[in-house]
């Protein structure tokens, strides 16, 4: 498990756990840019252990491995406010044909990606402006770019927001907030059954690499708890220093 410091966001750890990648900014640059981070000890070309990854004057945001650890997906407004996708190899960068519409919130870039355990999916935050301000959690098809909604509301202004897929891909473990109320619920595509896992207020979540648990952070607070998936009750706080808000689970490398 990673828990990222202060002026760093969204770190995901790569499918093999030798590299994070991560959003900076402030820290590396006046708006957020990509970069990665050596795990297993080895170091890039230029002989550090961190390497920039991204250098468009634009925000980058919400990065996440390809299954195969060859790509990156992230959420950029460098042109148009969408979903891009850099080679790790070459760092070229391609938009995907989506574009996130501007609405009242002011801002549109697409939040908390996740690629889906067999690389044909893309799962993300979308904004939604009519009839009212809301967020669902949307599916991008890869490479093809069609977009469908999985997560809507079954009441009205119930807000969508983090959501990652179980390592089988079976399942999407999916975090909400309605009328100051929070929660965190499992929706398996197949059945379309949602079920109410924790109410909790939640600032990111990941399942463990066998999916059999969840680690969650807590917000406000900051702190980590770790719990039985497919259950409730049994957690257990293995943070307590009330900076720890974006967590991600991956493999040791």
């Amino acid at each position: 498990m990673l828990a990222c410091p202060v002026g760093l966001a969204g770190p995901r750890i790569s499918p093999d756990g030798t590299q994070i990648v991560f959003a900076a900014g402030g820290l590396f640059s006046t708006y957020p840019d990509l970069y990665v981070l050596r795990l297993d000890g080895g170091v890039y070309a230029d002989g550090s252990i961190i390497r920039q990854i991204t250098f468009d004057s634009a925000a980058e945001r919400a990065p996440v491995w390809s299954p195969d650890g060859t790509k990156i997906a992230f959420a950029s407004n460098r042109s148009n406010p969408g979903i891009y996708v850099l080679d790790i190899a070459s760092l070229a960068v391609a938009p995907l044909n989506y574009i996130e519409p501007y609405g009242q919130l002011g801002h549109a870039l697409p939040h908390h990606l996740d690629w889906s355990p067999d690389g044909s999916r893309i799962l993300f935050e979308k904004l939604v402006t009519f009839p009212s301000v809301d967020a669902n959690i949307a599916s991008l098809d890869y490479p093809s770019s069609t977009v469908s909604i999985v997560v809507s509301d079954p009441v009205p202004l119930r807000w969508e927001d983090i959501a990652r897929w179980s390592h089988d891909g079976s399942s999407i473990l999916f975090g909400w907030s309605q009328n100051s109320v929070h929660g965190i619920s499992q929706y398996i595509p197949a059945s379309g059954v949602e079920t109410l896992w924790r109410t909790t207020g939640h600032a990111s979540f990941d399942w463990s690499p066998d999916s059999s648990q969840i680690v969650y952070s807590i917000y406000p607070g900051g702190n980590l708890f770790v719990g039985p998936a497919y259950a409730t009750g049994g957690d257990v706080q293995i943070s307590f220093v009330n900076t720890d808000f974006h967590v991600d689970w991956g493999l040791r490398p």
